[in-house]
């Protein structure tokens, strides 16, 4: 057979050459061969193909990377962070990026919340805050513009919005977060 080693080949492989002997009990004598198997080779195939699959937090970070690189930076008055990140008592206009669901297989596909926090105002006529429905709604138009422009355009990712932002209320602290799901596509192949 072509794929058998005679044993001086066998005894020569070296350095990143492992061997490896199969029993092929399906056969009539229930021969045993050895053959040679580069695991280097193996590592390679194998780093390649789960490269090519990323995980929620890489997602994650390259949406966050994208959004850092976009004109939403310059639109907040605060930073732009990761889920988990921003700080609990900031009075800024923060953006940050979360990653919310995918799917994975030849092309990756998902969902991530970018949401901006909106400080509530003052109305004027009570020491009440309220929603500053001003600039929550200058924001929204801003990030559909910004998706319509296609300025988030990506060699890696195709990315757009398929709903409206929308202004939800947040009862615990003093602001309103303006939520945009950012759908991604991205091949995985």
């Amino acid at each position: 057979h072509s794929d058998r080693r005679s044993r001086n080949e066998v005894r020569s492989l070296r350095g990143s050459e492992r061997l490896h002997r199969t029993d092929f009990r399906g056969t009539s004598r229930g021969q045993t061969r050895t053959t040679a198997i580069r695991t280097d080779r193996i590592h390679q195939i194998t780093t390649t193909a789960m490269s090519d699959i990323k995980t929620e937090t890489q997602i994650e970070k390259d949406i966050f990377r994208i959004v850092t690189a976009s004109p939403i930076n310059d639109m907040i008055g605060g930073n732009v962070y990761r889920r988990g990140m921003r700080p609990r008592d900031s009075k800024t206009e923060d953006c940050v990026v979360q990653f919310l669901s995918g799917t994975d297989g030849q092309f990756q596909s998902g969902v991530v919340n970018v949401n901006i926090y909106v400080p509530k105002i003052h109305n004027g006529k009570s020491t009440n805050l309220v929603e500053n429905l001003k600039r929550v709604e200058e924001l929204e138009i801003q990030i559909v513009a910004l998706f319509e422009d296609s300025v988030f355009e990506d060699p890696e990712y195709n990315l757009e919005i398929r709903s409206t932002p929308q202004a939800i209320e947040e009862d615990d602290v003093d602001e309103t977060r303006v939520n945009t799901r950012v759908y991604y596509e991205r091949s995985a192949i």
